[in-house]
């Protein structure tokens, strides 16, 4: 660890926060891309709130316990 900066070793060499965040994006924006078009016809009479809420609970689990594992799985052997 560095002093002062707060993080680690391993999270220098996995490329810090920036790396995570392109990560996450690569995961959200294809998730989020197919619920919405396949949700479309059935939230489309729907308020905006209630639409991303039942969106976001579908993506949430997709993303924690699908897309992010593999995504670091992938990241690890690069």
């Amino acid at each position: 660890m560095k002093i002062g900066t707060g993080v680690s070793a391993k999270a220098e060499r996995q490329g810090g926060k920036t790396r995570l965040a392109f990560r996450t994006w690569m995961g959200v924006y294809p998730v989020l891309t197919v619920i919405a078009v396949v949700l479309d016809p059935f939230l489309n009479d729907l308020p905006i709130p209630i639409r991303t809420m039942v969106m976001s609970i579908l993506m949430v689990p997709i993303m924690v316990f699908w897309i992010m594992p593999v995504i670091f799985r992938i990241g690890t052997k690069s």
